[in-house]
């Protein structure tokens, strides 16, 4: 997933200089190596849920791995060390996922949001791979992409929208961390607009694939839709903001920033950043 003006950049304090210059469209450094991993692993666990769905399977144990196969063939730069950390991974993944193609309404289903919030047709050139130019020809093909995001798994029953994320990283999050991010919030409120709008509820179930744990929250559509309002309303501020009146700032996101070589904010690192949407608007 990943705003225009990342979602979760925002509500904890990014660097306001790194995303106009993403904006801009200049030239980063490449992605970080776990963060690659990352990538073809859900590369992977995409091609195989799709698989699933075609065939009608809740499961397949013997085919699985000629998925990870094809995705760490479609990345001929990984480390033999990243290739062996994204086979297990994914091993541990399939070993117990299982999904039930009656219920689903898709795997890696995309949204794009235009300014007024409406859904719009998703350009395959958005998702950056690499190639920069690509993308921005496919910003400017597109009606004023304004939130552009992929869910990994989706499904509803009986009335209840239920949206699968596949995490990667190392640590898993407490309950109570859960409860504080903006990602989930986001999905489900993207999952009520572009997916199922008369939900009854909306479930979002973060699954740490290294792991095999899960940590899962609901939200009342109403509460969504006002969340929603105040985080628009950061995002329009920032949108506002003039490039040149933007400092770099040192904050969480420094180590997945693309714009950190010779970045002047490792010069003053005692800036303070708002940390809450509230804190955005009052600056």
């Amino acid at each position: 997933m990943r705003l225009l003006f990342s979602s979760s950049n925002l509500r904890r304090g990014a660097c306001l200089a790194s995303l106009h210059k993403w904006m801009r469209g200049e030239p980063g450094s490449p992605p970080k190596p776990f963060l690659r991993t990352g990538i073809v692993f859900h590369d992977a666990a995409d091609r195989y849920n799709k698989w699933l769905l075609q065939v009608r399977r809740a499961t397949d144990l013997e085919e699985a791995p000629r998925f990870v196969n094809e995705a760490i063939a479609a990345a001929p730069d990984l480390s033999g060390e990243q290739d062996m950390d994204i086979r297990g991974v994914y091993r541990r993944h399939v070993g117990s996922w299982s999904i039930d193609p009656t219920l689903a309404l898709g795997a890696e289903r995309a949204i794009v949001l235009d300014r007024n919030l409406n859904v719009i047709p998703w350009d395959p050139a958005l998702e950056y791979d690499g190639d920069r130019a690509a993308m921005r020809a496919a910003l400017e093909r597109t009606p004023t992409p304004f939130i552009r995001a992929k869910l990994d798994y989706v499904e509803v029953k009986d009335g209840r929208l239920t949206i699968t994320d596949l995490k990667t990283q190392w640590g898993v999050w407490s309950p109570d961390s859960v409860e504080e991010l903006t990602q989930p919030k986001l999905y489900a409120w993207l999952g009520l607009r572009a997916l199922l709008p008369d939900a009854d509820a909306v479930e979002v179930i973060l699954r740490f694939s290294r792991w095999g744990a899960t940590r899962s929250i609901t939200f009342d559509p109403g509460e969504l839709e006002a969340w929603a309002d105040d985080l628009l309303a950061v995002i329009r501020r920032i949108e506002e903001t003039p490039p040149e009146a933007v400092r770099p700032t040192v904050c969480s996101f420094c180590d997945l920033c693309e714009y950190r070589k010779g970045c002047k904010a490792w010069e003053d690192d005692e800036e303070t950043i708002p940390t809450t949407p509230e804190e955005w608007l009052a600056a």
